[in-house]
């Protein structure tokens, strides 16, 4: 059966169009305290090259628009690349500037979350381990119990230190939060924008990409 979807699919509640083709103006920043500002390397893997001075508006998590949520996640790449910060725990520590209030305390409650499921997973593959060896060398016996061990004391911290799990753990709560934050189905909203509403402004090129893309 076909479902029709309703007329102001592609608006907000305000009917205001979710992201439209021609991004509108933010809200000029003025004061201090609503701005992250690092000092970004020119060349991100030689600590020596110039540094640039980037501000960007930290995010609070309950005013911002789609396109104000979009250019804030682009900004948080930006400054991780330029800052070199491949480590889960850098990352993590810098997100602590870069946003707060509502948003921040999401993202932490995200990472929280996914520290616990993966401490747990860790641990059952252990101790899955130890259950499955049947054999009676000592060395291999007192391996299995070292990481055992290891994973029922490995903290949030260790965990963002990790190679492997610290920066997977920082991008996945962060792409938690702007799923969370986004308006709901927001990209049938965009699509179906525009498919049926979009209009090309008379002085834009087409093959202008867009600005929050």
């Amino acid at each position: 059966m076909k479902i029709a979807a309703s007329k102001d699919f592609g608006a907000s509640k305000n009917n205001k169009v979710v992201l439209p083709l021609v991004p509108e103006p933010t809200e000029t920043v003025t004061k201090k305290e609503d701005l992250a500002t690092v000092n970004l390397y020119s060349d991100p893997t030689d600590t020596d090259s110039t540094k640039v001075r980037f501000s960007f508006k930290t995010l609070n998590g309950y005013a911002e628009s789609p396109q104000e949520l979009i250019e804030w996640r682009k900004n948080v790449e930006w400054a991780f690349t330029g800052l070199n910060s491949t480590t889960g725990l850098l990352q993590h520590q810098m997100m602590q500037q870069f946003c707060r209030g509502t948003a921040l305390s999401t993202y932490n409650s995200n990472v929280t979350q996914l520290y616990r499921n993966g401490k747990a997973a860790d641990i059952a593959d252990a101790q899955r381990a130890v259950d499955a060896y049947q054999g009676a060398d000592a060395g291999v016996i007192a391996n299995l119990a070292q990481t055992l061990m290891d994973a029922q004391n490995k903290n949030m911290g260790a965990c963002l230190t990790d190679v492997d799990d610290g920066a997977f753990m920082v991008n996945s709560a962060l792409n938690e939060l702007m799923t969370g934050l986004l308006p709901n189905k927001v990209l049938q909203r965009v699509k179906r924008y525009l498919r049926c509403q979009a209009r090309k402004p008379f002085d834009m090129n087409v093959k202008r990409p867009r600005a929050t893309t």
